[in-house]
């Protein structure tokens, strides 16, 4: 079924119907499929944070290292 005034088409899927929006062919979301991609966005958020984290740490940590050797370096050479 299809109705072009609301820009939508319906297909049965199991006991429900699965709308589709005509202008961008994507489907929309059921109540729990959008809060089970709401938490897998959040999981990915949070991976990624965690990973910036660890690389800004081992930014830190390289860049310390790179100051005492310097700093190491200055006082053997004089």
């Amino acid at each position: 079924m299809r109705s072009e005034a609301l820009a939508v088409s319906f297909r049965p899927e199991g006991a429900f119907l699965r709308v589709r929006n005509l202008r961008s062919g994507k489907d929309y979301l059921w109540l729990k499929e959008r809060e089970l991609q709401s938490r897998r966005d959040v999981a990915a958020r949070r991976q990624a944070e965690d990973r910036a984290d660890l690389e800004t740490e081992a930014r830190r940590s390289a860049e310390a290292r790179i100051a005492a050797l310097e700093a190491e370096l200055a006082r053997r050479v004089q």
